[in-house]
This record gives C-alpha cells, sequence and structure tokens, in this order.
C-alpha cells in the first residue's frame, strides 16, 4: 500500500492509520504543480494517491484514517481524503482548484508563501504558527513544525476529549506556565476547548 509519493502507517495495537501524502520533490511533481495550479488538470500524481487512499480505507476502515499532506501532497490529501476520519493538512497552497473538507484541519506557518493570502480566524480547525522570518524556503518547511505545542492535539483528537481531559490538559498546563488559567473547573465543554486552543496556538 506505499509507493514514493504516498506513503501508509498502520498501528496495530491502537487501530490507527495514517495515509501520507507527501509534498513536491522532482521534476515531475513540479510539472504536476503547475498543471494543477494552470488549469486544475490533476494527472497521474492524483491517481495514484486515490488508489492508495482507497485501498487503505477498504482494508483498514475508513473511520480509522487520518489522511496527511504537506504543500502539493496536502492538495492532494483533500481531494482524495473525504471518506477519511479526518484530513490534516501543513501548509496547504491556496489555488482556484484547491478544496475545503468538513472533515478538514489545517496548520500554516504565518509567512508560507503558498498559503499567506489565506487568513483564516483562529478555530479547531486551523492553526497558524508565527513566523520569525520572511525566508519562502523556511516557512514552507516541516522544520517549522517543531514550533508548535508539543501537547496540541490536531484534528478530531481535540473535538473527542472529554471534559475530565479538557481539565486535566489545562492543569498541566497551569503546573508548567507562569499564565494560569483560572475557573477552569466551572467552565463547560466548548469553554475549555476554547481555552486550550487559546494555549497551543
Amino acid at each position: 500500500l506505499t509507493i514514493k509519493e504516498t506513503q501508509v502507517y498502520n498501528n496495530p495495537k491502537t487501530g490507527q492509520v495514517l495515509v501520507v501524502h507527501r509534498g513536491t520533490q522532482g521534476l515531475r511533481d513540479v510539472f504536476t504543480d503547475i498543471a494543477y495550479t494552470a488549469t486544475g488538470y490533476k494527472g497521474k500524481r492524483f491517481k495514484d494517491a486515490n488508489k492508495i487512499q482507497k485501498l487503505a480505507e477498504k482494508k483498514y476502515g475508513a473511520e480509522n484514517v487520518s489522511t496527511l499532506g504537506h504543500s502539493l501532497g496536502s492538495l492532494v490529501s483533500s481531494d482524495v481524503g473525504s471518506n477519511s476520519k479526518e484530513i490534516i493538512n501543513y501548509n496547504k497552497p491556496i489555488i482556484q482548484w484547491s478544496k475545503k473538507r468538513d472533515n478538514e484541519y489545517n496548520v500554516s506557518t504565518q509567512n508560507d508563501p503558498f498559503s499567506w493570502f489565506h487568513k483564516p480566524k483562529k478555530s479547531d480547525n486551523h492553526i497558524k504558527i508565527d513566523s520569525k522570518t520572511v525566508d519562502p524556503i523556511h516557512e514552507h518547511s516541516v522544520h517549522r513544525l517543531n514550533n508548535l505545542n508539543e501537547n496540541l492535539m490536531i484534528g478530531e483528537g481535540i473535538k473527542k476529549m472529554k471534559v475530565l481531559e479538557l481539565k486535566q490538559a489545562i492543569r498541566r498546563h497551569n503546573r508548567q506556565s507562569s499564565k494560569k488559567i483560572k475557573g477552569y473547573g466551572k467552565m463547560k465543554k466548548q469553554e475549555l476547548r476554547s481555552k486550550l486552543m487559546d494555549i497551543y496556538c
């Protein structure tokens, strides 16, 4: 179930499956980028990715599959991951033909050159990483993901947390930070979730 552009990872203990669509790498991908950006033409890269995605969903169950992508790979994941549990993209280019799914979550760096014009409000479905440079290569790089809070859960994770789990996460934060969240013991689920998003984002 794995090819160069699309890899499938399965955790047999938890049943979680990741289908990962790689970003641009090599001349063929550059031509795919240009063709898709200019005309919406998908080509072989999209067809191969869709085949692997569907095989993984059939084998493991679409409800267990998280679909991930970076750059060109995020355009692919949005296109082929509609039936999966969630789509998590990083620095997805904003172009006319790109799709946005209800089960899609996006992470982007503030100065990423390909998603710079997309300025959504902070929400559970979009997380922005602050930028300290204007270097387009650095800001588009996967290494910038190291700047995310290590406790952050993106996608279905935070939405599925129960009230007790949300409170425990805030308690951990309060132990480690000088900026304490007060009164969280009486907060309802939505407010707790909002406080966690403020911490992590």
